[in-house]
């Protein structure tokens, strides 16, 4: 399975409550351009996993006008501190039921403690700026999952 988990875009932080922080213009800009250059590589998704909080499920509103994201999923888990084992085993579950590609929108620190369970062997430390995106190829036993490439706005102009 193909696994694209996406930070979600720039977001203001002056909310009261953290789950209502929403996109800055910037933030839907990025994303917006994250989803174009995601699109050219000819990539399709079957199935998105986002989060509860506002930022995660705007920017899936604003790339969904790009990709046309049909079946889309609130995942309780996915919040900053969710339990990432339990999107793990959701991700397993979807795997077996014939899933070939999803995409996860979430925030830190749950995206960098998920890319450590399900790809254990991996050396390198990857940042997660605001919109970028990480394409993991995935199968049901974790030593063979492997990063194939990462992105973010900065560097989309670049090959991966």
């Amino acid at each position: 399975m193909k696994i694209f988990i996406m930070r979600h875009g720039n977001s203001f932080v002056g909310s009261a409550k953290d789950e209502d922080r929403f996109l800055t213009e910037c933030g839907i800009n990025e994303s917006r351009a994250i989803a174009v250059w995601f699109k050219k590589q000819y990539y399709c998704i079957d199935y998105v996993l986002i989060s509860p909080y506002r930022r995660a499920i705007q920017t899936v509103s604003k790339i969904n006008d790009i990709l046309l994201l049909e079946h889309q999923v609130i995942l309780t888990e996915l919040k900053p501190n969710g339990n990432p084992s339990i999107v793990f085993q959701y991700l397993k579950k979807i795997y077996i039921d014939g899933i070939k590609s999803v995409l996860l929108v979430s925030h830190l620190p749950l995206i960098c403690n998920l890319i450590n369970i399900i790809c254990p062997n991996e050396k390198k430390i990857y940042t997660f700026a605001p919109s970028s995106i990480t394409y993991i190829k995935f199968y049901l036993f974790k030593d063979k999952n492997k990063i194939l490439w990462s992105v973010n706005p900065a560097n989309i102009s670049k090959p991966i």
